[in-house]
């Protein structure tokens, strides 16, 4: 084999080697911050939702800011299926092929979307693993980043009554 080609007999141990660390647990780095005291926070991660006998799959990429959400929702090669933009002015969903829709806020624009209530003004403290009590859903962490006491949550499952289920795989954090 001619030396300057030696490398490509690695390749595929090296392509194997990055995708075991990239599926492997999200990086936890130092100390978190207390989870009542996090006012913003990105993630990526990813989400499935059940709804009796359909479920449905996307990655999410999410930046929360005091009244601002940003939420990109993407298929399983990565493209871009819709992205949700609320502030305090309203909110607005792109779909992939550009079609917009507007509400007054998140949680109408859920419902007239979906025709179900689905709380996005609680996610921000469901995710982060605080309490946000909200008539007909139930939430629990299923699983934290460590045994840290402000550890932040990998995977929370949302539950409505017995027909609507919904997942979030947090595969990374970014605090400012």
């Amino acid at each position: 084999m001619n030396r300057s080609f030696k490398w490509l007999a690695s390749l595929p141990a090296c392509l194997l080697l990055c995708a075991c660390v990239h599926l492997g647990e999200p990086r936890v780095t130092g100390p978190r911050p207390e989870r009542s005291s996090i006012a913003g926070f990105a993630l990526e991660g990813r989400l499935s939702v059940k709804q009796g006998d359909h479920s449905y799959q996307a990655g999410v990429q999410w930046t929360h800011e005091p009244g601002a959400e940003k939420i990109l929702l993407t298929g399983p090669l990565g493209q871009g299926l819709a992205e949700l933009e609320s502030t305090a002015e309203g909110a607005r969903l792109i779909t992939s092929d550009q079609k917009v829709l507007a509400a007054a806020n998140a949680d109408a624009l859920a419902l007239e979307l979906l025709g179900f209530d689905l709380p996005i003004s609680a996610l921000p403290d469901w995710v982060l693993g605080r309490n946000h009590p909200v008539d007909g859903w139930q939430v629990q962490v299923l699983r934290y980043e460590s045994e840290d006491a402000d550890a932040l949550p990998l995977l929370l499952e949302l539950q409505r009554g017995d027909d609507l289920t919904v997942r979030i795989k947090i595969d990374e954090w970014q605090l400012p």
